[in-house]
């Protein structure tokens, strides 16, 4: 069952990478996401200066102009405030906060909402009940008037000299509680389907506990939709912060975010210092938009509905049936049963014929395999096997390719299956017959393989249409010898 898991998973990033190729938007978003990060984590190490240290300020370089060179002779690339503070490196020391405050939020309402969501799913009952009506109450206000009578409480509750230096802790808090309901609606309806499932069923009749099935079965399953909404809210988290402290009620100026700068310079927009404002904005501007974007393609790449199959270029067709018309002669004259049946099929592909009883399937395969018997018989098209035409060979020609190359299973094992032989007798039937074996069995009760080279075409597939190759390993019971794999496998 955890395997089961990993392999969604590999399947998952399969899919991500090739639809990432194939977004350049998505590139471009990633990118500058990333970039931010990088500058939000490197931001002490790259600033020319820590603009909250206030020896390392001059206030004779107060509104130095973009690109304009200070009393004290420092350059500014972005500009100066009011206070002589370089903006490029108020903006890193700010984006560090925005990103902090923005990601341990997203986390804490990710872990709320996720661990109520698998409760109420679960365990159901009053519960399920309890958790849903609290979340459907909270949906009824807007997540920022939450957010801020979550954090009026908080700053009113603790002391006032405690304020400024818990004050990134509480809005984290804030913003949490805020935005847990979308998580816990989410995976509670993913786990009341993954409950039903027969690998759950399994894993009661192991033993597991109830917490075991839950945190190594069932949230494994239901991860996936948990990472989109936690992309998405990481926008929408960063873009609250900076709105509670914009209105002043976020983070203080000793810890100002990108909220923080700008409300600062939103005071002098007028004044004609307008870099104090632009570049702050542009750079909150830029870290959601990127989050945004990445969000969406998330979303649309786990989603199998809005998933786009990538164009590739054709190979070959291994099989190829072209306008099959298939005859039966009666006593009232020819009747027709397959009228221009054509299709193709490539290197590991397979194709599934669809149709009410009697519309043709199996004497489609029939046709192919060349088992068409008089009074039947084909009467127009052509089957070509690797660029080699079929339906004209004869004789050994045929009888060669079917078994090694082509075979067929037929539905009603009643019928099909000979029953004066045992069923392993007719199982390795195929590979006696193709093979140097004798009716007692191979040497050192040991059954080889059938060769890769022989159950597999060059170019990467065996062609099926209900039909298929040999086996590459074939395990035979009750034959008194086993199969084991050999140089050939």
């Amino acid at each position: 069952m955890r395997h089961r898991a990993r392999r969604s998973w590999r399947q998952s990033d399969s899919l991500l990478v090739r639809s990432l190729a194939g977004s350049r938007l998505t590139q471009v978003a990633l990118l500058v996401l990333l970039t931010c990060i990088g500058l939000a984590i490197a931001a002490p190490w790259i600033a020319p200066q820590n603009p909250f240290d206030p020896a390392a300020l001059d206030l004779l370089d107060a509104f130095t102009p973009p690109g304009g060179e200070g009393i004290s002779g420092h350059s500014y690339w972005l500009g100066a405030d009011d206070q002589g503070r370089d903006v490029w490196s108020a903006i890193l020391y700010g984006l560090r906060m925005s990103v902090l405050v923005g990601g341990l939020s997203v986390l804490l309402s990710m872990l709320i909402g996720v661990t109520l969501g698998v409760l109420a799913g679960y365990r159901g009952g009053w519960l399920d009940v309890l958790i849903m009506r609290i979340a459907d109450v909270q949906l009824t206000f807007p997540v920022l008037l939450v957010a801020l009578l979550i954090f009026g409480i908080a700053r009113g509750v603790l002391p006032s000299g405690l304020g400024d230096d818990v004050a990134v802790y509480v809005i984290i808090v804030a913003i949490a509680l805020s935005d847990w309901v979308q998580y816990a609606r989410t995976v509670r309806g993913a786990v009341m389907v993954e409950k039903q499932k027969d690998y759950v069923a399994a894993a009661r009749m192991l033993g597991r506990s109830s917490p075991g099935i839950l945190f190594f079965h069932v949230l494994p399953n239901v991860l996936a939709p948990v990472l989109v909404i936690g992309t998405i809210s990481l926008a929408l988290a960063i873009v609250a912060e900076s709105t509670l402290s914009y209105l002043g009620v976020g983070l203080p100026p000793t810890q100002p975010s990108l909220g923080t700068l700008i409300r600062i310079g939103q005071g002098f927009l007028f004044s004609g210092e307008w870099w104090i404002l632009l570049f702050p904005s542009l750079m909150l501007l830029a870290l959601a938009l990127s989050v945004n974007l990445v969000g969406d393609w998330l979303r649309d790449a786990l989603d199998p509905a809005c998933t786009e199959v990538p164009v590739t270029d054709t190979p070959k067709p291994l099989l190829v049936a072209d306008a099959l018309d298939v005859i039966f002669d009666t006593y009232r004259g020819p009747h027709q049963v397959l009228h221009q049946v054509s299709f193709h099929i490539a290197p590991g592909e397979i194709l599934g014929v669809v149709g009410e009883s009697g519309a043709g399937k199996s004497m489609t395969g029939l046709a192919v395999a060349g088992l068409i018997e008089a009074p039947g018989r084909l009467a127009h098209g052509s089957v070509t096997l690797e660029g080699v035409r079929i339906d004209t060979l004869q004789g050994d020609a045929i009888r060669r390719l079917r078994g090694r190359r082509i075979g067929m299973v037929f539905q009603d094992p009643l019928t099909s299956l000979n029953p004066v032989l045992t069923i392993g007798q007719q199982l390795t039937e195929t590979i006696r017959t193709h093979l140097p074996l004798s009716e007692g069995g191979p040497p050192n009760g040991r059954l080889p393989c059938w060769p890769k080279s022989r159950s597999r075409s060059p170019s990467g597939g065996s062609p099926s249409i209900r039909t298929s190759s040999p086996a590459a390993c074939v395990s035979v019971w009750p034959l008194p010898w086993r199969c084991v794999p050999t140089p050939a496998c």
